[in-house]
């Protein structure tokens, strides 16, 4: 267990109201997430099926930007014309010209690759902010020294005077994600959307059978909100709906320009589909970005679930919830990849034996889905991933009903998957280091596929329909936690997502991490997916639990003392996890005090690993219990404050969020190619891959090519709604 007695002491004082400008160093490498080899081995047809899912995809991601902040949007606009007008090299060559440094080109480049990662201003792993570390005056030097800026100074100067303020400030609200009764602000709400109005909005939707995925929402006033639903059709079936007094307004047609542009290059991928399933999904995303409705969106993914081991692996549209604080509004993404072959071979045995490993749970078979729906569940090498973050792993669709009833994919992006290395193991016992990092690559393959599969693919929720029936057998089923009949279930119209709000992101990160660290402690389970590692099994597992560990320690730095809030869903979950660990107690998890060689407080993280199978399984199956059984039956008040009690930090781990913050290392950039068409002297078509530098300079590069020319409707779209998303001082 943590242990106060330190030679630290805890004595220290929170700087309160005070914030520290966040930067994208200049020292963050940069990771390229390369595909060519695999790209070159596919059909022609495949290669233009590819082609036009990946304009669809990054097309789409221009949405991103207004997701992530007010100011986000125009400013890539500003920064897509500078560049794509001259090229990084001359736009270099006239800011340095103009008076910028080396180090302060230095600066500006790895802003606006931050920035271009990250598809904004905030980061999309921890929701905080980050401002140019280049002084506002040398940003607009760099902006005025542009060719595109000599041709178009005075819409350059409008757009430059509304959101240059908003760029340069950190201090709250501006400094994260969240409501403005938070002190925090979020841009899938006008800023002046409190949580409860999100609450109330929710509620009306559910009354009218619409999920708000693809939505905004703006505040008139107490009595008047807006819903914008991204579609592409603007004139009609917006509708006004009065409640109590109070009017709902749902306008269709947010995005329209951008949404019909995605529509068109699905379209023109039709003719170059592999099979049937393939073709309906493409036409249920058309007829979803169409007119806004999720059911067609569902469609998609139905299709997409039937369309067994393709070549060419995709997913498309408003898909994960993290970037919205109330958890209900999705960031819209496109994917476009390989399946790996050969890699898949090992998943494909995973999904053979789910059904005999999900036995191994410890909730029962009653929370447990009646029949395992077997999913593709394929390693792919990304070609496209067109959004604010790249994951490690997907499990989708997200809507429950799709999930529980007809199944869903597991996907595991290899040429995703970062490599570990000994500098960076901080807090680490040298004894550690060998086991630890030698086995890092095969422990995160084994924890994003037990995660995936078998963490997001299990439990069953307890549901009664819109008939009356429920899906389960009430006189029958008892509450392990009480020992009593279970009395609660989900009602007709609620589902997972609705019922847990802002709480299903974390919580469900949470039990699938659980899942994946309960299932390293079964040997019958690290035989289906790694026999050919059995010797270093011990060390596998080690490594695994000793990575969750360790790193919810450095996940400190996303938690805000001020808010007590956790900036990203994956690191709470994983945070909650070290607690019910720690809580279980006879030295399973202890922290050990320590000072640096310069006398500085610092700590090792410290993993009994000979308890692990014992003390630490027993505190996970425990813990998994009561997960399950809260989520299957709907319990939304105790799961919440359990999850409340052990997502909390206390004094002394702000003391290592200190150290942490102290001793960060800077967060890796990521840089994708890209494919264009491509026609010989004799006609022939064909697609090429196109790699960019592993730099700042090619990243920008990159996301000039992603997106084409096509930028204006950016600045249309921001234009009509800037004056409800920004920010009033009141």
């Amino acid at each position: 267990v943590v242990s106060t007695q330190s030679t630290w002491g805890i004595e220290f004082e929170m700087e309160k109201g005070q914030h520290k400008p966040d930067y994208i160093s200049v020292k963050s490498p940069v990771m390229s997430i390369e595909c060519s080899k695999a790209f070159e081995k596919l059909t022609l047809k495949e290669k233009l099926y590819a082609y036009y899912f990946t304009r669809a995809s990054w097309e789409g991601s221009k949405i991103c930007y207004f997701q992530r902040s007010y100011e986000a949007a125009p400013l890539f606009y500003i920064v897509y014309k500078i560049f794509s007008l001259e090229g990084v090299a001359a736009v270099r060559e006239k800011a340095l010209k103009a008076g910028l440094t080396e180090d302060e080109w230095k600066q500006l480049t790895a802003y606006l690759a931050g920035f271009l990662n990250n598809c904004g201003n905030y980061r999309s792993f921890g929701d905080s902010k980050f401002v140019p570390e280049l002084p506002k005056e040398k940003f607009e030097l760099f902006i005025k020294s542009s060719e595109f800026y000599a041709a178009n100074s005075q819409i350059v100067d409008g757009i430059w005077a509304d959101i240059h303020d908003e760029i340069y400030e950190y201090n709250p609200p501006h400094h994260h994600i969240g409501f403005i009764d938070e002190n925090c602000l979020s841009a899938l709400y006008s800023s002046n959307v409190t949580r409860n109005d999100a609450q109330k909005v929710d509620d009306f939707l559910k009354t009218i059978n619409v999920q708000p995925w693809n939505t905004r929402l703006q505040k008139i006033d107490d009595k008047e909100f807006v819903i914008l639903v991204a579609s592409s059709n603007e004139s009609t079936l917006s509708k006004v709906h009065d409640v109590d007094g109070i009017k709902y307004r749902l306008v269709f047609g947010d995005f329209a320009q951008i949404i019909s542009n995605v529509a068109n290059y699905l379209r023109q991928g039709l003719p170059y589909v592999a099979n049937n399933e393939q073709r309906l999904m493409l036409e249920a995303y058309i007829a979803h970005f169409k007119d806004g409705d999720i059911n067609h969106h569902k469609d998609s993914q139905r299709h997409w679930i039937r369309d067994k081991n393709p070549v060419v692996e995709t997913t498309l549209g408003f898909i994960e919830t993290l970037v919205d604080p109330f958890g209900v509004r999705a960031e819209f993404e496109g994917m476009v990849s390989i399946v790996d072959k050969e890699q898949s071979l090992r998943f494909a045995r995973l999904v053979e034996n789910a059904e005999k490993l999900l036995t191994l749970l410890p909730w029962g078979k009653d929370f447990e889905k009646d029949v395992f729906l077997r999913p593709d569940f394929t390693s792919l090498e990304v070609i496209t991933f067109a959004t604010s973050g790249t994951p490690l792993g997907i499990n989708i669709p997200n809507y429950d009903e799709i999930r529980q009833d007809e199944g869903f994919k597991n996907v595991n992006l290899g040429n995703c998957l970062p490599k570990a290395k000994r500098e960076y193991a901080l807090y680490t016992p040298e004894e550690y280091l060998d086991a630890y990092i030698d086995n890092a690559q095969v422990s995160l393959l084994v924890k994003v596929a037990f995660h995936e599969l078998l963490g997001h693919g299990s439990g069953k929720l307890l549901q009664k329909d819109a008939d009356g029936k429920l899906n389960f057998d009430i006189t029958k089923v008892i509450d392990p936690l009480t020992n009593q009949p279970v009395s609660a279930y989900y009602q007709p119209g609620e589902t997972w997502s609705s019922k847990f709000g802002h709480l299903n992101n974390p919580y469900e990160e949470c039990r699938a991490d659980a899942v994946a660290l309960y299932l390293t402690c079964f040997d019958e389970a690290l035989e289906v997916l790694i026999p050919e590692y059995k010797e270093k099994w011990d060390d596998i597992v080690f490594s695994a639990w000793y990575g969750l560990v360790n790193r919810c320690f450095i996940g400190l730095q996303l938690y805000s003392p001020e808010s007590k809030k956790w900036g990203q869903a994956h690191v709470n979950g994983n945070w909650v996890i070290l607690k019910v660990l720690q809580e279980a107690g006879e030295g399973l998890v202890e922290i050990q005090t320590t000072q640096t060689k310069e006398g500085l407080d610092s700590f090792f993280v410290k993993l009994d690993r000979s308890k692990i199978r014992t003390v630490g399984k027993k505190a996970l199956g425990d813990f998994l219990v009561k997960l399950q059984v809260y989520k299957s039956t709907a319990n939304f008040e105790k799961a919440s404050e359990m999850y409340a009690h052990y997502s909390q930090v206390d004094q002394f781990a702000l003391k290592v969020r200190e150290i942490v913050l102290r001793d960060k290392f800077p967060r890796r950039l990521e840089v994708q190619g890209d494919l264009i068409l491509d026609v010989s002297a004799g006609g022939k078509l064909d697609v090429k891959y196109v790699n960019f530098e592993e730099t700042f300079e090619g990243i920008i590069a990159s996301h000039i090519l992603h997106h084409r020319n096509e930028i204006e409707p950016i600045l249309q779209e921001w234009t009509k709604h800037k004056s409800r998303f920004r920010y009033q001082k009141s």
